[in-house]
């Protein structure tokens, strides 16, 4: 028995999320989960076909056992050009009446297996997979790409799928979406033409992504010939206890383990087994000759992870391994001055690499930039912040401002703290009195702490003598500043 390896993973990293793989898997998965409810009836009832044709075709075999030995004594080697089919069609045909009444019982059982064989025909021609699928005696361009949607059952996606998750995202991760669609679909291509060039006549569909995933495969097989892959392997050679483990094979190694067992299966086993095995040698000769051509024409660049796409809600950013950090978050900004989360990524790509300084000042300009499109993240980014203990680090204007979002976007407890520190960390600053006032309320009307609210008020009379109050109602207060430094800012 020939070793079976399933892939498990890749001891290769990707640079970036492969989005267009896992979108290509989800797409198989719900084709599959869908067409499954039209497919299943359908294949029940032809399995049920099958099934009693075998019946009839093993009891019509009993009955023509002595028969048959018969006939080849008078035609010596007949069996040997000429199928059990051809022979009961012309041994019927040339039946007189009184034959058919003396073989009544094998005639009978012959016209049922005609019956059955010409309803499962009506049946096959009928279902959806046979509409849609690849049919090499009526070769349709639209049914090649349909057919490389379409899956048999849960096993055939399932193990297509992984082969897929496995291997397309290197490939996508190295030329980028596009060229690996490409790859995709030229190999699924080249393994439906391989396909039908061997079963030209055939009216049997063909389903499956397996063409185009075996090309993906020879692909990833030369072009990280070195690389390890993790196998779960199962071996049971004859008249010998089954081996059953897990071992990491070289790329390179099952390249061309699994060209050899493509030759074998397609050679000796294709038209038996059910599956279509001279897709798959197609569209892995086709990877290799790809992968191979662009090595030696030196065209074999892998795309660098883009660093900055467009602004948008799930804009996600990848670190280039081998270029400076801070050169990177400078051409990011440059290409994004206004998103706040260009700052917040590279804030923490600094912090995860001790550089805290760089980390204080992109956090202030994200917290600047949030301010001034009103960002509902402001409460997420001082939730970070205090985990951090970098609240410190903010400057004057910024402290003033995350404190005043917070009380705006209902947040009274935070807003009191950041208050707070402000009045701490900057005895001399121009919002001070602003925002012990702004404090002292919120203590005695939002969040009911009158000792406290007065401790506040004490303080900002000590430190403001001329700052009068003028309460008409608990919510709505305003004050008069005396001096410079009683001024706030301006948004």
């Amino acid at each position: 028995m020939i070793p079976i390896l399933i892939p498990l993973r890749t001891e290769k990293e990707t640079r970036r999320l492969p989005y267009f793989t896992m979108g290509l898997i989800i797409l198989n998965l719900l084709i599959w989960v869908v067409t499954n409810q039209i497919v299943s009836p359908q294949m029940a009832e032809l399995r049920a076909l099958q099934k009693e044709f075998l019946r009839v075709h093993y009891q019509l075999l009993r009955m023509e056992k002595r028969l048959t030995e018969e006939f080849e004594k008078i035609h010596p080697g007949y069996f040997k050009d000429h199928t059990i089919f051809e022979f009961r069609k012309a041994f019927y045909e040339n039946l007189s009446e009184l034959d058919r009444w003396r073989y009544r019982e094998w005639v009978e059982l012959y016209r049922q297996s005609l019956g059955i064989e010409e309803q499962f025909k009506a049946t096959q021609k009928a279902s959806f997979l046979y509409q849609w699928g690849l049919k090499p005696r009526h070769w349709n361009f639209l049914h090649v790409l349909t057919s490389m949607f379409l899956h048999g059952n849960f096993l055939h996606v399932f193990g297509n799928m992984l082969f897929l998750w496995i291997f397309g995202c290197h490939i996508e991760d190295a030329w980028g979406w596009w060229r690996f669609l490409l790859a995709y679909l030229f190999s699924g291509l080249r393994g439906a033409g391989l396909h039908t060039l061997r079963f030209a006549g055939s009216d049997m569909p063909c389903i499956g992504a397996s063409g185009a995933i075996f090309g993906i495969m020879g692909i990833f097989g030369i072009k990280y010939l070195k690389t390890k892959i993790k196998m779960a392997y199962f071996w049971w050679p004859l008249f010998w206890r089954p081996y059953l483990g897990i071992r990491s094979f070289y790329a390179g190694f099952l390249c061309f383990y699994w060209v050899a067992w493509e030759i074998f299966y397609a050679t000796f086993v294709s038209s038996a087994s059910g599956v279509a095995h001279w897709a798959h040698l197609g569209g892995f000769i086709f990877g290799l000759g790809l992968i191979t051509t662009l090595k030696l024409l030196g065209l074999d660049r892998e795309e660098e992870p883009v660093l900055i796409q467009e602004p948008s809600k799930t804009m996600r950013f990848q670190i280039q391994p081998g270029v400076s950090l801070v050169l990177q978050a400078k051409r990011a900004i440059q290409a994004n001055p206004e998103n706040p989360k260009v700052y917040l990524f590279f804030a923490r790509a600094f912090l995860e690499r001790g550089q805290e300084k760089n980390a204080r000042l992109l956090y202030n300009l994200a917290l600047s930039q949030m301010v001034k499109s009103s960002d509902q993240g402001i409460y997420s980014l001082y939730s970070e912040l205090d985990h951090l203990g970098m609240i410190d680090s903010l400057s004057e204007k910024n402290v003033y401002s995350l404190a005043k979002h917070l009380e705006k976007q209902g947040y009274p407890a935070e807003a009191v703290k950041v208050y707070i520190q402000y009045a701490n960390r900057f005895p001399q600053g121009k919002a001070r009195s602003y925002v012990l006032y702004r404090s002292y309320l919120l203590l005695r009307d939002r969040l009911n702490h009158p000792s406290q609210a007065e401790q506040v008020l004490a303080i900002l009379q000590k430190d403001y003598p001329g700052f009068e109050l003028k309460i008409s109602s608990s919510t709505n207060a305003s004050f008069s500043p005396s001096g410079e430094r009683n001024a706030f800012f301006t948004e």
